[in-house]
């Protein structure tokens, strides 16, 4: 997930126009919140582009829910990248901690938790479980297809993978989905990006 640390360079090159709340919950290795899909897209995403000579974007939704699975060597239709147990969720997802939820273990944040804190997933990637909800590049359609549905320029409603440190453990099934207004922006969502291959 990209952090706070890696906002403020985008700031201070001039690239983003403005240091997002961090509800007082700390910065530094802390996910990115309080952006907007507009704010990644026509600041962020272009700013990192033209620093590192490469293109970035948003995962597609697809590509979020292949590598939040583990890639292709995970067995197909288990519910996490670790498998089905929900037990294990705490030790590689973010999730909400309070009694009365589902959570059936404390994973020892309240709130956001640094980028990393818990285990990988098989490709080595982290926080695909929770922590924050992904922006993807996708607009919102309620029967997910690895098909694009509509020409990613033509919506306003966007998805969000991965659910967050206060959803359910439900929601932080690999196959879990949200949607949000790409112009809002909440303490729940964040985003990773990918780099587009020549």
């Amino acid at each position: 997930e990209i952090t706070f640390d890696e906002w403020s360079q985008c700031v201070g090159d001039g690239g983003c126009t403005g240091q997002p709340a961090d509800e007082n919950w700390g910065r530094g290795r802390r996910p990115v919140i309080n952006v907007s899909f507009n704010d990644i897209t026509q600041q962020y995403l272009p700013w990192l582009s033209g620093k590192t000579g490469f293109t970035y974007r948003l995962p597609t939704e697809a590509e979020w829910e292949f590598a939040a699975r583990g890639g292709a060597v995970a067995p197909a239709g288990q519910t996490y990248s670790f498998g089905d147990d929900g037990a294990l969720l705490c030790q590689y997802g973010n999730s909400s901690d309070i009694a009365g939820t589902g959570s059936t273990c404390s994973d020892g944040f309240a709130s956001t938790a640094p980028a990393g804190s818990l285990k990988a997933n098989g490709l080595g990637l982290f926080d695909m479980h929770g922590n924050v909800w992904e922006w993807v590049g996708d607009c919102w359609q309620p029967l997910y297809s690895a098909k694009a549905a509509k020409p990613a320029g033509t919506c306003t409603t966007r998805v969000l993978r991965g659910g967050s440190w206060a959803s359910k453990a439900a929601a932080l099934r690999s196959a879990g989905r949200g949607w949000e207004s790409q112009d809002k922006s909440k303490n729940s969502i964040g985003f990773r990006v990918a780099r587009a291959l020549p």
